[in-house]
């Protein structure tokens, strides 16, 4: 199930391997499947790897970079290693060399598919990977690509642009969650539990409790000696609602696995027309072939920073 495929993606991301030579393209890509399809099955996993968050981890600033060697937030690494994993297999499946114009601007216009897919499924991590990429430097410089959206496109990309734009911290986004919590006047959780399931925007929690330990003093008076210390209680009460946020978006998604292993839906988008967003079909297959692909893509751009730059200058020479 997708529980047994990422623990066998974290065993091959921590193993060290590199890609084989024989494997470095693969003919098939994701932009060529079913949009709606592939979004449910990254909302699928990305799910799973959020649900697996413990509060402990985003406990002390256990999630920083300066105490990763101590292992504290594994869960919290996993989510964020596929979030830049796809960030990067965005990036490769637009500025792959030896691609026609026509080949790229088609693989544009169908990520775009697959970011509106993920907002059905309340799906704001994968969102957000794929719109940073989109709006990557490396992509944007390419004019040709864009000149084939034609207006409405373009009208769907800037749609999903702002959603996930950090304008005034995130208003935007801020706003739309803020639909899946229920409130008491004085802003506490009505319900334990959101009533859908919601896969938010992960790193954006992170950076709020980062703002909130390193702008905060652990002590009102933290100059004075131990014994006459008074503890900033409006720091940890804030520690407390962030991560009392992210266990309240802790809700699975209902899964038949009766047919996991139909694998026609990858191509048949007229089937899948009603979409049920609480109540979605794991496709195995399709699970492990992605993040297999995430792998494979992540090894390159690990031996080189600034691929995506660099193939992008390719395409295009500065003048």
């Amino acid at each position: 199930d997708t529980t047994v495929l990422l623990f066998e993606w974290n065993e091959l991301l921590s193993s060290g391997i590199r890609n084989p030579r024989n494997i470095v393209n693969n003919d098939l890509n994701l932009t060529d499947l079913n949009p709606l399809e592939v979004a449910k099955q990254l909302t699928l996993i990305e799910s799973q790897l959020f649900l697996a968050i413990k509060p402990s981890e985003l406990l002390n600033e256990n999630f920083l970079e300066k105490k990763q060697s101590l292992d504290l937030a594994p869960n919290v690494g996993l989510i964020v290693n596929f979030t830049n994993e796809l960030s990067n297999y965005v990036l490769e499946s637009l500025l792959y060399p030896r691609m026609t114009l026509k080949c790229r601007s088609t693989r544009l216009k169908t990520w775009l598919k697959i970011a509106l897919s993920t907002t059905y499924f309340r799906n704001y991590n994968s969102l957000t990977s794929i719109m940073t990429s989109l709006q990557n430097h490396a992509v944007t410089r390419l004019a040709e690509i864009w000149d084939a959206l034609n207006p409405k496109e373009y009208e769907l990309y800037e749609y999903l642009s702002k959603i996930v734009h950090p304008n005034n911290n995130f208003k935007v986004y801020r706003k739309k969650i803020r639909r899946y919590i229920e409130e008491t006047p004085s802003g506490e959780l009505q319900t334990e539990k959101s009533a859908v399931p919601v896969v938010p925007f992960f790193n954006l929690f992170l950076q709020d409790l980062t703002f909130i330990y390193e702008g905060n003093n652990s002590y009102r008076n933290p100059e004075s000696f131990r014994p006459n210390k008074i503890i900033n209680i409006d720091k940890f009460l804030k520690v407390t609602k962030t991560i009392n946020m992210v266990r309240y978006f802790q809700v699975n998604y209902e899964t038949n696995e009766e047919h996991s292993e139909n694998v026609n839906s990858f191509f048949n988008i007229s089937a899948q027309i009603d979409v049920d967003t609480q109540h979605i079909r794991p496709i195995f297959l399709l699970q492990e072939f992605i993040l297999f692909e995430f792998w494979r893509v992540n090894n390159l751009y690990t031996s080189c920073k600034d691929r995506g730059y660099q193939l992008s200058i390719q395409l295009l020479p500065r003048k």
